[in-house]
């Protein structure tokens, strides 16, 4: 990621959850660009929202569950 993030490093950030992770200057950077771009606000929420159904329909898995993985994708798939 650049010292400016595009619409793509935010989207990877929000979708593997480390948007409020790292170093300070990244997450700084990171909100900056969400304050500004709709894009990337809608897209946040959007993930959030499956997220939440997702756990509401499933459970919440456990960290690094990679049998629940596997059924989540599978029933995706389907």
């Amino acid at each position: 990621m650049s010292w400016i993030p595009t619409c793509s490093d935010v989207a990877r950030s929000v979708s593997d959850g480390s948007y409020d992770e790292g170093p300070g200057g990244r997450r700084v950077m990171l909100r900056l660009h969400m304050a500004v771009c709709w894009f990337c606000r809608r897209y946040a929420a959007q993930v959030r929202w499956i997220d939440r159904a997702a756990k509401a329909v499933w459970g919440a898995p456990a960290p690094g569950d990679e049998a629940v993985k596997r059924r989540l994708i599978a029933r995706l798939r389907s």
